[in-house]
């Protein structure tokens, strides 16, 4: 996997919190309202696999308050991680079709991480993490210049980048969320396996 809110992306951004995306004032204005839920994923038997890397067994699941859950195994013996998230389609010039904005399930929302994934001509869904530090330099001034993120740090290695929502579009959302470098091969969940 490592799609959908990438396993260890997820993880990772859970330990470093500091250096993910979230939505500001998420509590009073979810950026992914229950009405605009899509379930475009397959669930039962799924893979999760690093980009010409091994897979992991992984399953899918809608769960009966919203989103999805997905787990991986590691190895055959091994506990299952489980992670979960909420999805909307985005949509607008210059979204390539087939695109979801992503979202943690968490109680707290400083803890809802964003990110996105995409179907793949593979028929894979590519799931990008993104993280502040990612962020090229030029674009993150932009950003912060036009009032599109907001953060409490000045250090980019440790800090948390709130997507304002005045004038928020999905184009918008787009934009900053794919304007992140991705290090490494993508993590690609792939359903009804």
């Amino acid at each position: 996997m490592r799609v959908v809110m990438a396993r260890t992306a997820l993880v990772a951004c859970a330990l470093m919190l500091s250096a993910c995306f979230v939505a500001e004032n998420d509590d009073a204005d979810p950026i992914i309202p229950a009405a605009s839920l899509a379930y475009p994923l397959k669930t039962g038997a799924a893979q999760e696999c690093e980009e010409g890397g091994e897979c992991m067994r992984a399953e899918i699941a809608r769960l009966p308050a919203g989103g999805y859950e997905l787990r991986t195994w590691d190895g055959d013996d091994s506990s299952p991680t489980t992670q979960a998230y909420r999805l909307r389609a985005l949509k607008g010039p210059g979204i390539p079709a087939n695109t979801f904005l992503a979202q943690s399930i968490k109680d707290n929302p400083e803890e809802r991480t964003l990110g996105m994934m995409s179907r793949r001509s593979d028929g894979g869904w590519e799931q990008l993490s993104p993280q502040c530090e990612n962020l090229r330099p030029d674009a993150f001034v932009d950003f912060m210049n036009d009032g599109w993120i907001a953060t409490e740090s000045d250090a980019l290695d440790s800090m948390r980048c709130e997507i304002r929502r005045a004038g928020l579009t999905d184009a918008r959302i787009y934009a900053i969320l794919s304007a992140v470098r991705k290090p490494g091969s993508p993590t690609v969940i792939y359903d009804g396996r």
